[in-house]
């Protein structure tokens, strides 16, 4: 997968989660918000971790396995860049 691709499958997956924390908001806010429908809410967000963490699970490390740099700022060792 090219960089390109790898970004823009990074921006959608920041876009859904953006709109899931959005909903779950709004659910806490109402007078009466649906626990069913956040507990649905937080299974997707569970999924979407789950799936980018077993897709992405090798893309902190170079071609040599060691963890590699970010091409921005530093990030936590756990998000596969180091300094």
């Amino acid at each position: 997968m090219s960089s390109d691709e790898s970004l823009t499958r990074a921006e959608e997956l920041l876009k859904r989660v953006e709109d899931l924390r959005a909903e779950l908001e709004r659910i806490s806010e109402a007078e009466e918000g649906s626990p069913e429908r956040a507990i649905e809410l937080l299974g997707e967000l569970s999924e979407l971790a789950s799936r980018r963490r077993s897709s992405g699970s090798i893309s902190g490390l170079s071609c040599t396995g060691k963890p590699r740099r970010c091409a921005t700022r530093w990030r936590s060792a756990a998000s596969g860049c180091v300094p």
